[in-house]
């Protein structure tokens, strides 16, 4: 959104039309996997974001909490930690998702070599009140069930991978996709609600 801003401000400054400048954003795709908006109408509307670091996981969720009111829902959490990364920024980052969504679902993201109940031990551990935060090691269940349990009027952030194509687990990298489980829980939704 900076980074559009400052786009913007040069763009008049150079004089063009604001009115023009503003149409012509109207028109630029979105970023795979930034901010990126799921879901039909009467479903909850899930965002996939590459947040990844207690800061990100913050600035996203207090970017959304404007549109999860607007919605009157809850805004629920699917956060996971890297592996072989930072230890440090695993409770962080549980701390963060704790302060700004109602729910929480710790998970997988790429565990790499470690083991993924162990990083979700680490995350926990930022938790003030752990017995709100649910964990399913499964990333694919994990948003299966924050899809599933969410009402309608609900926003789901499904933070950490974003436009990753794969999920690294002892050294081998599985295809998987964020986007694509989400739309799958979306749809398995539809058809039984």
């Amino acid at each position: 959104v900076s980074n559009l801003t400052g786009v913007i401000a040069c763009l008049c400054a150079l004089g063009h039309r604001l009115d023009d400048v503003a149409q012509a954003c109207r028109n630029l795709p979105a970023i795979p996997g930034r901010m990126e908006l799921l879901g039909v109408a009467g479903d909850p509307l899930v965002v996939v974001d590459f947040a990844h670091t207690p800061d990100a996981i913050e600035k996203t969720l207090r970017a959304l909490q404007p549109l999860a009111a607007l919605r009157g829902g809850d805004m629920i959490c699917v956060l996971g930690c890297g592996g072989d990364r930072d230890k440090s920024k695993r409770p962080l980052m549980a701390a963060a998702a704790e302060m700004y969504a109602q729910q929480i679902v710790l998970t997988s993201d790429n565990p790499r070599s470690e083991d993924p109940t162990a990083i979700l031990q680490d995350m926990y551990a930022g938790l003030k009140e752990p017995q709100f935060a649910r964990t399913v090691v499964d990333r694919a269940q994990a948003i299966a069930e924050a899809v599933q349990h969410a009402r309608p009027n609900d926003l789901v952030l499904i933070a950490g991978k974003g436009h990753e194509t794969y999920q690294e687990i002892l050294g081998v990298k599985y295809p998987f996709s964020d986007q694509s489980h989400a739309q799958q829980a979306i749809l398995h939704r539809s058809m039984h609600v």
